[in-house]
């Protein structure tokens, strides 16, 4: 299927990569010195001036390559006028005058002019009608060839949902693996450590009861030469030296036998080590590779321009950002000019801020929620208060009478006043009037962006008779996705006018 052909995409050296938007920006590990070195990376607000110093690059260029041009043709004609000296250079043959037109007044063309008879009508009447067949016929295969390009368009993306599905849950199972190994690594180090200490340990005690029967065994020498060997002791001393000798030998087999068991098991876990850190390694290279898979079929599908879905392409950019990945200005289509990228580049960097500010003020609304149900709003002491004095002020200036004082129960202390739950709902409140001030503020900037792009590409781009060439509606479709039914009457009319118009006044939606 043409969604999961994967093709190779190259990028010219000069390259432009812009950067995700601070929201999503993190540190990437997987930055090399030669791709920093290579391409030149910018954020949305400097990409249009460096898109301006490219424009005006390519344009003293061209005109420079246009001068050396036109210096070779000229040193090309006079080496030509000076090698035929028999023509004459003031007048040289014409290709234009081997051929000769007639041309005919109206008044010429109606004396021409004779009644055709009656078996002449029907014969053009005849073909008038084969006329309006061949033209019905070929919008019938106009309305064919849309519709196929319609059904392609759509098990086009199809096939990249699908692919893209796949791809994600590729990657979510090979990250799960990875946090797995991780945990193994972990469990199985801190069980390789534990096995180290086992050994250490018993290497100690080993050689503290070595040396403690070593001094008992010269104890026992000492004793029997300070005192002497009395008669019969002999058999004695034998007996004690040999139970030592016993009991070193049974500390040595023992401690030879679990020395042996934990070095076996301390090489088991480092084995278990090491193939877990291969099995990560394994699984990062594997990520890598579908991460590139995937990214090579974003920047196809943008380099394409034909999977619009309801956001146009900027569902593209927005999918590679996410992947903390940026966006290269070449893979944009050849249809779009760097003005139409930069737009498509901050709609999407807007609408990461649109969706940023909606989770916040979604969190906050949650917060009010749950302080509701919590009873955190009821009434405080310092509320109640500030009611009573309210109610006795106005009373005291309708009326005269003697000022009130409060007695000490109605008095309330800082420690009420300071931290009232009321002061944080105000500032909530607050927030979230914020947060609603700054969505309102976004979505009209959008929607004067998306404005002012249609009437510019309206303006620029002419109609072509190339079937292979997209048209005016599928690049609106692109820009705003679908809201290009919504601009359609602005796009024809606009359309329809010619390049020095008056600008229209701005529409409401």
């Amino acid at each position: 299927m043409k969604g999961v052909k994967l093709k190779p995409i190259f990028l010219p050296n000069d390259d432009i990569m812009v950067q995700p938007p601070n929201v999503l920006s993190t540190s990437r590990e997987n930055d090399s010195r030669e791709d920093k070195k290579r391409y030149t990376t910018s954020t949305i607000e400097q990409l249009k001036d460096l898109l301006r110093g490219r424009k005006l690059r390519k344009l003293d260029t061209k005109q420079i390559k246009a001068q050396e041009e036109q210096a070779q043709v000229e040193i090309l004609s006079d080496w030509k006028i000076h090698r035929s000296p028999l023509r004459s250079p003031k007048s040289p043959r014409s290709p234009t005058k081997r051929f000769t037109f007639k041309f005919q007044t109206p008044d010429q063309t109606s004396h021409s002019t004779r009644i055709e008879p009656i078996h002449s009508l029907l014969n053009h009447s005849s073909k008038f009608d084969e006329i309006t067949s061949a033209i019905q016929s070929v919008l019938h295969l106009e309305r064919n060839r849309k519709r196929e390009e319609e059904n392609e368009r759509k098990r086009f993306q199809e096939a990249n949902k699908l692919f893209e599905e796949a791809t994600h849950a590729e990657m979510a199972r090979i990250k799960k693996e990875i946090e797995n190994s991780v945990l193994a690594i972990h469990d199985w180090k801190k069980q390789v450590e534990e096995t180290k200490q086992k050994i250490k340990d018993l290497e100690v005690k080993y050689e503290n009861d070595v040396v403690e029967y070593h001094q008992q065994e010269a104890e026992e020498f000492l004793f029997n030469k300070v005192k002497g060997e009395p008669l019969g002791s002999e058999n004695e001393r034998f007996i004690r030296k040999e139970k030592i000798r016993q009991k070193k030998q049974a500390l040595y087999v023992n401690f030879h036998k679990q020395h042996d068991d934990l070095v076996y098991t301390l090489e088991k876990n480092q084995k278990m080590l090491e193939n877990s850190q291969e099995l990560r390694k394994n699984l990062k290279k594997e990520l890598k590779k579908a991460k590139a898979r995937l990214i090579n079929v974003y920047c196809r599908i943008l380099k394409d321009g034909s999977d619009i879905r309801s956001e146009g392409l900027r569902w593209v950019i927005k999918a590679l950002w996410s992947m903390n990945e940026p966006v290269p200005v070449s893979a944009f289509p050849k249809f779009l000019d760097d003005e139409s990228a930069h737009f498509l580049l901050s709609m999407a960097q807007k609408d990461i801020e649109l969706k940023e500010f909606q989770a916040r003020l979604d969190r906050l609304k949650d917060e009010i929620k749950q302080k509701q149900l919590n009873g955190s709003f009821t009434r405080t002491p310092r509320d109640i208060l500030e009611t009573v004095k309210l109610r006795i002020k106005k009373l005291s200036t309708s009326r005269e009478g003697k000022p009130i004082h409060l007695n000490k129960s109605m008095r309330v202390s800082e420690k009420d006043t300071d931290f009232a739950p009321e002061t944080e709902n105000i500032s909530i409140h607050s927030e979230i009037t914020w947060v609603r001030e700054n969505i309102s503020r976004i979505i009209d900037v959008m929607n004067n962006m998306i404005e002012k792009e249609i009437l510019r590409v309206s303006r620029q781009i002419k109609p072509t008779e190339n079937i292979k060439e997209p048209g005016l509606l599928h690049i609106i479709k692109c820009l705003v996705g679908d809201k290009a039914r919504e601009f359609q009457k602005l796009t024809q009319r606009t359309a329809s006018q010619g390049r020095n118009r008056v600008a229209l006044a701005p529409i409401t939606n």
